[in-house]
């Protein structure tokens, strides 16, 4: 869970800025027509609702799952030895992995936001 109480102002400011520049990159993401996701929206926090530590500490599990699938993708990473026999398609399927890697990514980020977001709210 993000302790926003334990953390210095620099540290504070520091997650802000990273907070928003993930927005942008999100952004950019979302603006491309085949990534459109719907945006995510704030939980309301009531005493009937979740408590808001638990809702952040849901962000954050789903982070911790991208991070571990960032590692497998980052581990299958397709290597030049297995294309040794169509040395060509070494090249497009690197960028098709890459590709992948970044939407995981983009997608962590966007999580990672939104725990910030319900954090400060």
């Amino acid at each position: 869970m993000i302790d926003l109480k334990n953390m210095s102002e620099e540290e504070r400011a520091a997650r802000r800025a990273r907070a928003y520049e993930n927005k942008i990159e999100v952004a950019r993401v979302a603006a491309q027509p085949e990534k459109t996701m719907k945006p995510l929206f704030l939980p309301q926090i009531n005493l009937n609702g979740s408590p808001k530590e638990r809702l952040v500490e849901q962000q954050c599990d789903v982070m911790h799952a991208a991070e571990a699938l960032l590692k497998a993708l980052q581990e299958a990473t397709p290597n030049g030895r297995d294309y040794v026999f169509r040395p060509a398609e070494l090249q497009p399927a690197l960028e098709a992995w890459s590709q992948r890697w970044v939407m995981i990514d983009d997608l962590r980020k966007e999580i990672e936001a939104h725990a910030i977001a319900i954090q400060e709210s």
